[in-house]
């Protein structure tokens, strides 16, 4: 492992600290996957849509009204337009979450094998029109949309009335105006339908409606299971708590004194680069040039190709390289037999008796 000099004290609060990280990381990790799944709440919901239309007539001798009301019974030709409204609301305990609100005129033609339009006939051509689109974020759980349309029939019926007369089969055809609530937040996610069909392959005809006017719902709001990012940040910080563990706590059971510690620190990291010798060499017969570090005198090697010696003496240990008449040296004093002024020559590096080093 790398050397971590730091007091003894320094190294006892961050062995306890990286502890607690294990110990809060993985209760955390265990707490919420025991409680994924489990119900923490409940979400009412309320969702309304009043609903209203008028038919309005084109001007003609028969029928002395601008517009019929809704549930009569209504004629192609004396049709101008429908006017629809739609008011929609949302309420409840919901805290936060969006509403998307989307309203569509949807062309049917369904295949005519039993009489009328709807019923079991399968649809065999569809196309949608967006009449309008929007949105809402829910403050308080409450959302509404208040929106009126003007729809006009002969467009639609005549794309058709030109699909039918593509196909060889009897078809019957209708207008559906879907209104479309989408609710999204936390746990809740759910879709809501309103709108009114208009038959179009008779000339009588009546809308009908379809969807529910009012809908109230719970909705179970459960804990959620950590996400694939939490789980890998929590495993790379106990991956890094466990590692600040093990350094500290090796450091606060190795009872060496800082001067062993790092010299074996020094051996065991470059032992590719260094050779231990007990032969004295005379340090007079070189120009010496000090080195500050283990890491200088390390790469020194490398790159000359040189092999770093070591001689431990009195008073310290000597790593050092000789290239042709210099020595590179570099002294890791024992601070427990420090040199004095009145040490003598054992206590100095072989060879440089005078020269403090």
């Amino acid at each position: 492992m790398p050397k971590l000099k730091l007091p003894r004290r320094s190294l006892f609060v961050i062995f306890l600290a990286s502890i607690a990280i294990i110990l809060i990381a993985a209760g955390y990790i265990v707490v919420r996957g025991i409680r994924a799944g489990r119900v923490r709440g409940v979400v009412h919901l309320g969702q309304s849509n009043r609903l209203e239309y008028r038919v309005f007539l084109k001007q003609n001798p028969y029928i002395d009204k601008q517009s019929l009301g809704m549930e009569e019974n209504y004629l192609h030709t004396y049709t101008d337009y429908i006017s629809l409204r739609t008011e929609y609301s949302l309420y409840g305990n919901m805290e936060s979450g969006d509403v998307e609100w989307l309203v569509t005129a949807n062309l049917v033609s369904r295949y005519n094998k039993s009489p009328g339009a709807g019923g079991g006939n399968p649809e065999i051509f569809t196309k949608e029109y967006v009449l309008e689109r929007d949105s809402a974020a829910l403050r308080g759980g409450a959302a509404s949309f208040d929106r009126t349309f003007t729809l006009r029939l002969e467009p639609y019926i005549k794309e058709l009335d030109e699909f039918g007369r593509t196909v060889d089969i009897a078809v019957a055809n209708e207008i559906r105006v879907d209104i479309t609530a989408k609710v999204s937040g936390g746990d809740v996610s759910d879709t809501y339908i309103r709108g009114i069909t208009i038959p179009v392959s008779y000339e009588f005809y009546n809308i009908a409606t379809h969807g529910e006017s009012s809908v109230a719902r719970d909705y179970n709001v459960t804990e959620k299971p950590l996400s694939v990012w939490t789980a890998i940040g929590l495993t790379l910080l106990m991956t890094a708590a466990v590692f600040l563990a093990l350094l500290s706590g090796a450091r606060l059971l190795d009872k060496r004194p800082p001067y062993e510690r790092e010299v074996a620190g020094y051996l065991r990291a470059y032992a590719d680069l260094i050779i231990r010798t007990q032969t004295t060499v005379d340090f007079n017969q070189y120009k010496t040039v000090k080195v500050s570090s283990m890491k200088e005198l390390a790469n020194l090697a490398q790159r000359t190709q040189s092999p770093i010696m070591v001689l431990r003496y009195a008073a310290g240990t000597a790593f050092y390289i000789i290239r042709e008449d210099l020595l590179f040296l570099l002294v890791v004093a024992d601070p427990q037999n420090k040199p004095q002024e009145t040490a003598g020559p054992q206590d100095m590096p072989p060879g440089r008796r005078s020269s403090g080093i």
